[in-house]
């Protein structure tokens, strides 16, 4: 998170919920104006940005990173940020309450699948089996599905009661995982009884999700049939279609096996299954007081050196970004292209094609070192795709010309160059995308479900790129100029 300063106020570049880049104050306090405190930031780093400027604010806030990154850290800053680390560490006994939190093994932990829907989804399927290896049998799917029916008299449900399912025999139930693409879909063929799950620990639903399974359901089982239909989240948010679904919260999970486990007799192995699973929901579920009360405290008395190394902790995108740059820097010679060190970093890793750098150099403005009007960059964004990119940046006046060159040799060759673009932006264009990774937030699953590393999962498609697209893309563009 950089931060910079005006009128005597602290900024930070960060990002909301829905993750795209904006000013943070560091008081916390609103900002109404964004534009105009990125106006001043751009000022005081001596490049000033004019009334007519087209740049929207989300593009003007990428510029100002990278200006800030461009700036040296001056030297009482770094001592002040040694010494809130030293202050830190000479108070480490500060962390001993949180000792019994952290210092336990545990599978969820040792796996890293915390976090992870789709381990949730697995772990409840488990146990709502009648027919698991638990030793619960039914208990769990019981105490579930009476949950679902007490209160509420969904038509859905042909007025299932409680006593209706204390009186079930369950021993014919079917536990299906993402079986059209339901997360938990549980038949019972005896009880003409159809029980759907949609479980929510971190995302949402979207694209009317709950509507379409529904009908889904009720189009695919015979006339009869009734059906228990529940979404399931941290804290029961009320699902939108709330004719045909009800909800519950992973509290109701947790204090549920809670008790299950201390009055059925359950093999010691599964008791410290359920024991390390009941841990995660706590911790990393739903919200626990004491655990929050220590941290709090904790947070509050060193929050400067805790907000210093969250800023800097390594993470996926960091991690990847760093083997990128490495790759890259590896692959230069042999591709016949120049890495941008110095504007490469945790959002964007930049290169340039040499055959190219004499046409494009010093006559940009506003995004790279050296002004270049054109470059490659591979986007590391938070959540969603990854991307390899062919952008033309803004140019100084003079060079518009050739900005125009670019746009249009790559407007006549569609095979290379895949764009929906059909006319010239005064800012930023986008000529050709190239997909390395449809979800950036599964790579860490991926890479410990399947024992796998960046090379095989993202190394071989920039490689591959680097020697078949590239060399046909840089001709094509360089044409553009020789013509």
């Amino acid at each position: 998170m950089l931060r910079f300063s005006v009128d005597g106020i602290g900024y930070c570049i960060g990002s909301k919920e829905n993750e795209l880049p904006c000013i943070l104050r560091d008081d916390g306090q609103e900002i109404k104006n964004q534009k105009e405190i990125l106006r001043k930031a751009f000022q005081q780093l001596g490049e000033p940005v004019g009334e007519d400027d087209e740049r929207t604010t989300h593009e003007l806030i990428r510029d100002l990173e990278i200006l800030l990154k461009k700036q040296p850290c001056p030297p009482n800053e770094k001592a002040e940020k040694i010494n809130l680390l030293n202050a830190f560490i000479s108070d480490i006994d500060c962390l001993v309450p949180l000792y019994r939190y952290t210092s336990e093994a545990n599978i969820f932990d040792i796996l890293k699948v915390n976090y992870f829907e789709i381990r949730h989804s697995n772990m409840l399927a488990w146990l709502i089996d009648p027919n698991g290896n638990h030793g619960l049998e039914d208990k769990f799917l019981k105490k579930l599905l009476i949950y679902c029916v007490s209160g509420t008299n969904l038509p859905i449900m042909r007025g299932l009661r409680p006593v209706d399912i204390e009186l079930m025999n369950l021993s014919d139930c079917v536990v299906y995982r993402e079986k059209d693409h339901i997360d938990i879909l549980i038949e019972s063929e005896h009880n003409k009884l159809v029980i759907a799950i949609e479980n929510k620990t971190e995302s949402t639903e979207h694209s009317d999700q709950l509507n379409r399974y529904r009908t889904f359901l009720q189009n695919s089982y015979p006339s009869g049939y009734r059906f228990i239909l529940l979404y399931l989240t941290p804290y029961g948010t009320e699902p939108s279609d709330t004719e045909h679904w009800v909800s519950a919260d992973y509290g109701f999970i947790k204090d549920t096996l809670s008790s299950l486990i201390r009055i059925y007799p359950v093999p010691q192995k599964v008791k410290t299954y359920i024991g390390d699973y009941l841990f995660t929901i706590r911790r990393y579920i739903v919200e626990d007081k004491e655990i929050k009360d220590i941290c709090t405290k904790i947070y509050y008395k060193h929050k400067a050196a805790l907000d210093l190394i969250f800023e800097n902790r390594p993470n996926i995108r960091s991690e990847l970004s760093a083997y990128l740059i490495k790759r890259l820097t590896a692959l230069q010679t042999e591709y016949d292209f120049t890495l941008w060190v110095n504007d490469s970093g945790l959002r964007f890793i930049r290169f340039i094609p040499n055959k190219l750098i004499p046409y494009c150099k010093n006559k940009g403005t506003g995004w790279v070192k050296d002004d270049y009007i054109f470059g490659f960059e591979i986007q590391l964004p938070e959540t969603g795709k990854i991307i390899l990119k062919a952008t033309i940046g803004p140019s100084k006046d003079e060079y518009a010309a050739d900005r125009r060159k670019l746009f249009e040799a790559a407007s006549k060759n569609p095979k290379h160059f895949k764009t929906s673009r059909r006319n010239l932006n005064g800012k930023w264009n986008v000529i050709d995308t190239y997909t390395l990774h449809d979800h950036i937030e599964t790579l860490a699953e991926e890479q410990e479900a399947e024992n796998i590393d960046f090379d095989t999962l993202i190394g071989h498609k920039v490689e591959r790129y680097l020697k078949e697209e590239l060399p046909q893309k840089t001709e094509i563009l360089l044409h553009a100029f020789e013509d």
